[in-house]
């Protein structure tokens, strides 16, 4: 790979963009750090619509807009507790 870039500059731009990653990600940890804990079982149970629905979308049988709107709003409002 030939760059107008000097090797240093390129690992530089790479350090920058991993500490930037990690930025990011304690961001999130820090967003998500007062909600609470959710069992196994209780974060199966969370994620079964979804994966129902992907399923249905991979045989082509997509759910209607009444299905997607009310497991959204399931999700959104014990997200929001």
């Amino acid at each position: 790979m030939e760059t107008e870039k000097s090797l240093w500059a390129v690992v530089n731009d790479a350090d920058r963009q991993a500490l930037f990653e990690d930025a990011e990600d304690l961001a999130a940890f820090e967003e998500t750090a007062n909600e609470p804990n959710l069992s196994f079982e209780e974060a199966l149970k969370q994620i079964a619509p979804i994966e129902k629905g992907l399923r249905q979308a991979k045989a082509g049988q997509f759910a209607s807009r009444l299905e997607l709107a009310r497991v959204s709003g399931r999700r959104r409002r014990k997200g929001s507790q």
